[in-house]
């Protein structure tokens, strides 16, 4: 047997060998790794969409030092509708969440809302 045949078997051990290494190392679950942790938010000024309100979400609406839940959705998410329910749940514990309507049209992202409810204290609007 030619070296040359052993090669593709020599990179796909050396490969597989680098992947059971990272997937063998312990994560701590308590961690987040981010690299926005500890950062200022990004500055941003989003409308409102349109039919709900006359306030729109932008970076100046998050208190320094305070937690903020910001949940990014669009209608045509199918993981939306699912954890929509969740964000209720969580709002009736009294959890401020603002979100941000993603790249979706006013019309089926109000109808969103007055299908499944509404969670948002406050709302952005970002068709692009």
């Amino acid at each position: 047997m030619k070296p040359a045949y052993l090669l593709p078997l020599a990179i796909f051990l050396v490969t597989a060998a680098i992947f059971a290494w990272q997937l063998s190392k312990p994560e701590d679950p308590r961690v987040i790794r981010s690299a926005l942790i500890g950062k200022p938010v990004p500055q941003f000024a989003l409308p409102p969409l349109e039919g709900r309100g006359t306030e729109g979400l932008s970076s100046q609406d998050f208190a320094k030092g305070h937690v903020t839940l910001v949940n990014g959705w669009a209608s045509w998410c199918t993981p939306c509708r699912a954890e929509n329910t969740v964000l209720l749940g969580l709002k009736q514990r009294g959890i401020v969440i603002h979100g941000i309507v993603y790249k979706d049209k006013p019309g089926p992202a109000r109808d969103f809302l007055g299908e499944l409810g509404d969670p948002f204290a406050q709302l952005g609007f970002d068709a692009d």
